[in-house]
């Protein structure tokens, strides 16, 4: 395998990395989404992070009605 590996002219690899943010949120603004956490498209997880963020922001949303900053409510909830 590792020798086909090597004559293969359509190979991919990709690298980890991750960032991390102290704030995810500054006053009105907030990254959501892929801008906040963007996978590599090879784990096959985009979707999957796509509804649960959406799920934790919907729930900090109504949670929050009061016009409370809903970001600082779970910050850590998809770290």
């Amino acid at each position: 395998m590792v020798d086909a590996m090597r004559d293969a002219d359509d190979l991919f690899f990709d690298t980890a990395g991750q960032i991390r943010m102290p704030h995810w949120s500054s006053g009105r603004v907030a990254l959501v989404g892929d801008a906040a956490y963007a996978p590599s498209f090879l784990t096959g997880q985009g979707s999957s992070l796509a509804l649960v963020g959406a799920y934790i922001l919907a729930d900090a949303l109504a949670t929050n009605r009061d016009g409370s900053c809903a970001a600082q409510v779970r910050p850590d909830a998809v770290t």
